[in-house]
């Protein structure tokens, strides 16, 4: 099956593909909601042009991700389902000048399939932006940060080849499989 790229300028739909998979959304859809605010951030602000310039002369490690140092940007995509099974695509831009954080970043909104709650993914803007590396292939570190309803945090860090997504699904079906007492399986390492 050949895959159609859109026509993006900022998102890289095969990085996208990478760090997003094992979730719910569909990609290409996403993408283009992420590109088009990307495109509209850049008319108000230039940042998305800078954070390309800053990946194509590969100063990753020399300086930090350029952040227009006037709060962080954050851009969340969101995939919904209507009544009648259609889904609908956004992404809204906003800046949070409350956080020390400065990195801009995306979230992805969904619902977990498997636990039937609300999840957030955030993964770095710079890491879905066009001209990086490839990353399939490379090792992805996450974290996964459960809250629960009495205000308690559980981490969890890992590492994988694979979809991290994939990895935290191996985990919760693990421990719900057996019962676990603990929120995630053991450290199953792939």
């Amino acid at each position: 099956m050949v895959v159609i790229e859109p026509d993006l300028h900022y998102v890289d739909v095969v990085a996208m593909r990478h760090l997003t998979s094992g979730l719910t959304f569909h990609i290409e859809e996403c993408a283009g909601v992420l590109d088009a605010a990307l495109k509209d951030l850049n008319k108000q602000t230039g940042l998305p042009n800078q954070i390309l310039d800053w990946i194509r002369v590969r100063t990753l490690t020399a300086k930090p991700c350029p952040d227009g140092g006037k709060g962080r940007i954050i851009v969340e995509v969101s995939q919904t389902l209507n009544g009648a099974g259609k889904h609908g695509y956004f992404a809204t831009v906003m800046r949070k000048t409350d956080e020390r954080e400065t990195t801009p970043v995306v979230f992805f909104k969904m619902n977990s399939p498997l636990l039937d709650i609300p999840m957030r993914v955030e993964v770095p803007l710079r890491a879905l932006m066009v001209g990086n590396p490839p990353l399939p292939g490379t090792y992805t570190l996450y974290m996964h940060a459960l809250l629960t309803s009495q205000g308690n945090t559980f981490l969890y860090y890992g590492i994988t080849k694979r979809g991290w997504s994939l990895r935290f699904n191996e985990h919760m079906r693990a421990a719900l499989a057996q019962k676990s007492k603990r929120l995630l399986a053991g450290p199953l390492m792939n």
